[in-house]
């Protein structure tokens, strides 16, 4: 990811947050007011949330603003901070996307 893109992902997680509250908000009303369900809609809601969620973990790692727990991060080098957050960014997240 280059940081000419940078503003254009941040834009389309937006856009997908947007569709999630809006859709969301929908199949409630729908669901409990006026008693109608649509699959599709609950689809779309689901497929914005995958999509966000591909988008976003390696928008937050490009950042460096994932969340980790930093109890030895203290007594660690520079240098085994850099092969933990490798080790971890292939163990933790690549099979999610697997």
């Amino acid at each position: 990811m280059t940081a000419a893109s940078l503003p254009v992902v941040l834009f389309v997680c937006l856009l997908f947050m947007a569709v999630i509250f809006a859709g969301q908000v929908t199949i409630v009303l729908l669901r409990y007011v006026m008693g109608v369900g649509f699959l599709e809609l609950q689809d779309l809601v689901t497929y914005a949330f995958s999509a966000l969620v591909v988008l976003a973990v390696p928008l937050a790692q490009w950042r460096g603003r994932h969340v980790r727990v930093d109890v030895l991060r203290n007594v660690m080098g520079r240098r085994t901070t850099g092969l933990v957050e490798r080790v971890a960014a292939t163990v933790l997240i690549l099979p999610v996307f697997g």
